[in-house]
């Protein structure tokens, strides 16, 4: 069984859409938990519409936490997860039809050369597109001047993510060795990716499972390349990443950073 896990705020333009994406998926074995970040707007009616429609497949999570931000919310729906494997799904995005069917395809095949009980998490690329679907760019790796690796190792991921956290497909040994999730990330992708390249492996497919829709809300969004990042964004990026590494590993100090990150140029 797969469980979806995803965190909305404010959602309403575009979560109708996302939602019926999952709906459409060739692979029917999953289930989609839904945690509301604090929304304002009409996004509670709309997971009630599919709640309804869907009462064995959609479950809202309800508790008394309020607005905790992307990273925290997850956090909360990953550390109550309970099936085999999970997926992470942003709000705003569409998945292509056989985005399950394909990830959990790969994720049985390593499982079966590297043993159930050891950490996997599978990536893979994405379509950028604009609020109407329109296509930006068919790669996002492209698009963003990613060096896409199929085995990125903790260096490679602590200095240039790759792993966009609503392709993802980990199984339970993987959920088991991120958690819990440290104070010092703001999202919850490079984190998880850390940690279990740290104790597993962490495996990519330039194939494209999803439309990475790009609005005026976004909160990370799809850069292109380096220079439309402003040096404010570069900063918090780069401090987000060697923060999360140095909290994994105690050893990965910012020399090592630095030396990674103009190597990998």
């Amino acid at each position: 069984m797969i469980e979806i896990l995803l965190s909305i705020y404010n959602g309403e333009k575009y979560l109708e859409e996302q939602i019926q994406s999952i709906v459409n998926q060739t692979f029917i074995d999953w289930i989609l938990n839904i945690r509301d970040d604090g929304s304002q707007d009409n996004s509670l009616k709309i997971i009630q519409h599919f709640s309804e429609k869907y009462p064995d497949k959609i479950f809202l999570k309800n508790d008394n936490f309020g607005n905790i931000g992307a990273a925290k919310s997850f956090y909360e729906l990953l550390k109550n997860s309970t099936q085999d494997y999970i997926m992470f799904c942003d709000q705003d995005d569409v998945w292509l039809k056989n985005k399950i069917e394909f990830s959990i395809a790969q994720m049985q095949k390593k499982e079966h050369e590297q043993g159930k009980k050891t950490p996997l998490l599978f990536f893979t690329d994405l379509t950028v597109v604009d609020k109407n679907l329109q296509i930006i760019s068919e790669s996002f790796f492209d698009f963003s001047g990613i060096i896409f690796k199929e085995t990125p190792n903790f260096n490679d991921i602590a200095v240039r993510n790759s792993v966009t956290g609503c392709t993802v497909l980990m199984n339970k040994s993987a959920v088991k060795c991120v958690l819990p999730i440290t104070d010092k990330t703001e999202m919850h992708d490079i984190w998880c990716a850390l940690c279990v390249v740290k104790k597993g492996y962490v495996f990519g497919n330039k194939q494209v499972t999803v439309l990475y829709r790009q609005h005026l809300q976004n909160t990370i969004g799809a850069k292109k390349k380096r220079q439309d990042y402003t040096l404010m964004h570069r900063f918090r990026s780069n401090k987000q990443r060697f923060e999360c590494a140095k909290a994994i590993d105690k050893s990965f100090n910012i020399f090592k950073y630095l030396f990674y990150k103009i190597s990998k140029k």
